[in-house]
């Protein structure tokens, strides 16, 4: 028996990076995955490649994010586990336009809000579940030029303790998981253009060059600890952020 058998889990973003890495682990640990991605693509390929459900959606949409929570729990059955994945990375300081903020913090912020709004009465049904939200270590260091993008996962840092507070009494936990550097398309593009390899990339600053360990994490490292914190393993735990990091916020 895995350690998520007979439950099912919504993935936000699990096309690809660390989305992908947490729905194959879950799938490996015996849960039925539904991935939601609005990159139709990757997210049919992903599916394919790993026997999962593939739904397109926007999370900053909430009609379509409706319709694809109704849809998981018509073809899967129930919805036990929700993992809120899914940002894009507006990467800018005060240059930010007013367009720039309203579609991180759409996506970001908003995105995360309006899938547990529909995805919380299944798991009340169902008797119970956990939220597992992606945070990062950019919820609570300071980098230069990442304002926006640090802004909204810092609002996610405190939406996690919020909703904790909120749900315990339906006996859904919430906590987040926040990855440090991690060798995901994105961070692979910009190697590339750099001419650096994996190695010499994890010594850049936004890359944990401050970091104990002095490496870029795998996709299915993030996924082996959401993975625990959507377990029963994590019985005890609500309203965490845990840190995935390297050691790069303990230093």
């Amino acid at each position: 028996m895995g350690r998520l058998s007979g439950k099912v889990a919504i993935v936000t973003g699990g096309a690809q990076g660390i989305g992908r890495g947490i729905a194959e682990v879950y799938a490996e640990a015996g849960a039925a995955v539904a991935i939601l991605d609005w990159d139709v693509e990757a997210g049919k390929a992903a599916a394919s490649e790993l026997g999962l459900l593939f739904i397109e959606a926007d999370v900053s949409d909430e009609p379509s994010v409706e319709q694809a929570v109704e849809r998981v729990v018509s073809e899967l059955g129930a919805l036990h586990i929700l993992v809120n994945n899914a940002a894009v990375f507006v990467l800018k300081g005060l240059e930010a336009s007013v367009e720039d903020w309203q579609r991180v913090m759409a996506v970001n912020i908003m995105g995360p809000a309006l899938v547990a709004k529909h995805a919380v009465p299944h798991m009340r049904r169902a008797g119970g579940g956990a939220i597992v939200n992606v945070g990062s270590v950019s919820s609570f260091i300071g980098q230069k030029g990442m304002l926006t993008y640090n802004a909204t996962k810092a609002a996610i840092a405190e939406m996690t303790r919020c909703l904790a507070l909120d749900l315990v009494d339906d006996k859904i936990r919430v906590n987040a998981v926040c990855p440090g550097a991690v060798w995901t398309s994105q961070v692979q593009r910009m190697a590339k253009e750099k001419g650096l390899t994996r190695e010499q990339a994890a010594l850049l600053p936004d890359l944990g060059a401050a970091q104990m360990m002095k490496r870029i994490a795998d996709p299915h490292e993030i996924g082996y600890a959401a993975l625990f914190l959507a377990s029963d393993e994590a019985s005890f735990v609500t309203g965490a952020n845990l840190m995935v990091d390297g050691g790069w916020t303990a230093l």
